[in-house]
């Protein structure tokens, strides 16, 4: 499993690499989901209403003709024989058209090898599927066929009879067929798509704007808490954010706040430790200064009478010149680092040889070895 994983990283950062800068701030990301959901959403919404007013249009459209029709058929073989010739299937054909003008419909009659048909085209659309199935089935038969660009609903209907002593319909081998177009619902499904249309691209219009009001409502919090750091990290401690709500943002404005405290509390304390210590350093190197100076007083007259001491009291008397020296220095540095953690003093760079300050310190702390 993690090899498949993470041979997918590098590419997945490379292709987030190729990404433009602007693209990934959390707004535009925000934007990008919010039209994404809304697009997702108006589509599939639009698409489920088309199909489901196109289906229901095209379905009652569909009920309508067949049952017109069956009607019409119905009226019509109560006036053919039982076995007719060609002009009795005109005439039922007439009979038909002349039921249902204005209609559009082009009729079609067969019996055996008669034909009767009105207008006279129109009838290559009858599909030998459905001309089996009237054969042999007693119900009528429909079928949507395009051409060219255009819809067309063709039925099939069988003339069935039935005798007194039995009930049941029987075929009586005459058939009826419907071929007529469909341009009011052509003309509806139109409209629909053009209404989904505009619908969705209103849904989308305001996705974007819903976009910029959630983006803006979920960055502001983000926005002052990115000031806030800023005026933290220069040196504003006291900064706190305004905790509004309980969600997530909250709570981490909460806890921005009380890191803030924290931080303020800890910087607190260690400048009050460090005053305290440099308070200290001073007033040890200032009362350090009065002893050292009676010291070197004392060393300075017992330097005049060295010639007259002998060698193991001027011994001791060196150790104690050069030892009263190096701690006058070391006092006169602790007080000039309490100036400059004062701000009394600014400190002057200079150069110096490093290796010489570091054998000078060897040898201060007698590490000649």
């Amino acid at each position: 499993m993690n090899g498949p994983v993470s041979g997918r990283a590098p590419f997945l950062r490379a292709a987030l690499a190729r990404v433009p800068l602007p693209l990934r701030g959390l707004r535009p990301r925000l934007i990008a989901a919010f039209v994404l959901v809304a697009t997702v959403s108006a589509l599939s919404t639009g698409a489920l209403a088309f199909r489901g007013a196109r289906t229901g249009v095209l379905q009652q459209s569909q009920d309508a003709v067949i049952r017109q029709f069956r009607t019409s058929v119905n009226a019509a073989a109560v006036y053919t024989p039982p076995v007719p010739g060609a002009s009795d299937l005109q005439r039922a054909v007439d009979q038909v058209l002349h039921a249902n003008p204005e209609q559009g419909w082009r009729v079609l009659a067969t019996y055996g090898d008669h034909r009767a048909w009105a207008p006279s085209a129109g009838f290559d659309k009858l599909s030998p599927e459905l001309l089996r199935s009237v054969r042999t089935k007693r119900a009528a038969v429909f079928q949507r066929v395009n051409t060219q660009g255009h819809s067309f609903l063709v039925v099939g209907m069988p003339v069935t009879y039935t005798t007194a002593a039995d009930q049941t319909p029987r075929l009586s081998g005459m058939a009826m067929f419907l071929v007529v177009p469909q341009n009011t619902e052509e003309a509806y499904v139109d409209a629909m798509v053009g209404n989904i249309e505009r619908a969705t691209l209103v849904a989308l219009c305001l996705a974007v704007a819903l976009a910029l009001m959630a983006a803006s409502g979920v960055l502001r919090p983000v926005r002052a808490l990115r000031g806030a750091t800023r005026r933290m990290a220069e040196g504003h401690l006291d900064v706190r954010l305004a905790v509004s709500g309980s969600d997530e943002l909250a709570d981490l404005s909460q806890s921005f706040n009380d890191t803030a405290a924290a931080l303020e509390r800890s910087v607190a304390e260690l400048r009050r430790l460090e005053a305290q210590a440099r308070r200290f350093v001073a007033d040890v190197s200032h009362e350090l200064r009065t002893p050292l100076a009676a010291m070197s007083a004392v060393t300075d007259v017992l330097d005049e009478n060295a010639l007259h001491l002998d060698q193991e009291t001027g011994h001791a008397l060196r150790l104690v010149r050069e030892g009263t020296s190096r701690l006058s220095g070391l006092v006169e540095d602790l007080m000039e680092i309490s100036r400059f953690d004062a701000g009394a003093i600014e400190p002057h760079l200079d150069e110096l040889d490093l290796a010489e300050s570091l054998a000078n310190t060897l040898a201060a702390r007698n590490w000649q070895d």
